[in-house]
């Protein structure tokens, strides 16, 4: 069986699953752009299925946003036509950054009516489909698997702190990830500013969202020797120096529905703290981590405080465990996602 994967994206999450499909029989191919008209003839018979992920990639281009939306649902609606079945993984609700709001809505109900099946990763995403886009049936709950396959964890906790300068009995936070406005990174800093506890390091690392975005927050961060801040693309080599560094993972989410950070926090063993937002509450348990009440204006800082006085060794040993439970497991995920191919 032949499956196509679009958009193509950095994520971990579609190499993660297409290596576990190859040893099933699906061959993956990865595509950037929803394919033409002449590419849905050719290979009509060849490749069976459409996979779908982030889907806003596959029509969102700036002013010329209405006219692409337009071509792709045209598309959308010939490849189902033509015999092509379409599967939608419900990453996020909608788009974190939006343009055209409606068309963000119209395109999620094309693509719910036209989908065969849907795959959302928690009952809170189930129900956002069935609310919201109006579709009962066809929903199937996967869990997004853990990240220990996509990156090396061989430094030792003293080594990674001594390379990027930290405290060697700091405690640490981490926060990991691209820097956009709804991941509320400034939230974080602010709340860290205002704990009043020594020996208390930040780490933030990721690529910031834009210029105006990298000057605020290094303004935010001025003078506060206690947060380093590391705002350049990570390879995937290296990514494991700021896990073992940190003592625990922060993910303060203004608004969220999965996180691939959040499982990459887990799967390097290290407790959470996260808005309770989303499938996060599906995911983080009170033995791997802190939710706090995301309306809540001192709830993160409290968080901050609150994790101090956890077990964090405990919590970081229950997340290994979590981690790699069967239901993280992307080879059972993979047998899932191939028997949801062949039902469709």
């Amino acid at each position: 069986m032949k499956v196509l994967f679009l958009p193509t994206s950095n994520n971990p999450y579609q190499y993660s699953l297409a290596e576990a499909l190859a040893p099933l029989g699906v061959e993956v191919e990865h595509r950037s752009r929803f394919p033409s008209e002449r590419w849905l003839v050719q290979n009509r018979g060849l490749v069976k299925l459409l996979h779908i992920h982030w889907l806003d990639q596959l029509y969102s281009w700036g002013w010329k946003t209405p006219l692409r939306f337009g071509r792709f649902v045209e598309k959308l609606s010939l490849a189902r036509s033509m015999g092509y079945k379409i599967v939608w993984t419900m990453h996020n609700v909608m788009p974190h950054e939006r343009t055209f709001p409606l068309i963000d809505v119209l395109a999620r109900f094309a693509v719910v009516g036209l989908a065969n099946a849907i795959i959302v990763h928690c009952e809170y995403a189930r129900q956002q489909v069935s609310e919201r886009f109006l579709r009962k049936h066809g929903i199937h709950v996967m869990a997004c698997g853990n990240y220990m396959a996509s990156h090396p964890q061989s430094i030792p906790r003293q080594q990674a702190r001594t390379t990027l300068n930290v405290g060697k009995d700091a405690f640490v936070y981490l926060y990991f990830g691209r820097i956009r406005p709804y991941k509320g990174v400034e939230d974080l800093v602010r709340a860290f500013q205002r704990l009043d506890v020594q020996g208390t390091d930040l780490l933030i690392v990721g690529v910031c969202h834009s210029e105006n975005q990298k000057r605020g927050l290094m303004d935010l961060v001025s003078g506060d020797r206690r947060i380093k801040m590391f705002l350049e693309f990570i390879p995937d080599e290296a990514v494991q120096r700021y896990f073992a560094a940190a003592d625990v993972v922060v993910a303060p989410f203004r608004e969220v529905l999965t996180s691939s950070s959040v499982m990459l926090g887990l799967s390097f063993a290290r407790p959470i703290v996260a808005p309770a937002l989303g499938c996060l509450p599906e995911v983080i348990g009170p033995q791997v981590g802190i939710l706090y009440d995301p309306l809540d204006e001192e709830a993160l800082v409290k968080a901050l405080r609150a994790i101090r006085r956890c077990d964090v060794e405990m919590m970081g040993r229950e997340a290994y465990r979590l981690s790699r439970s069967p239901e993280l497991d992307w080879n059972i995920i993979a047998c899932k996602t191939r028997q949801l191919y062949l039902d469709c």
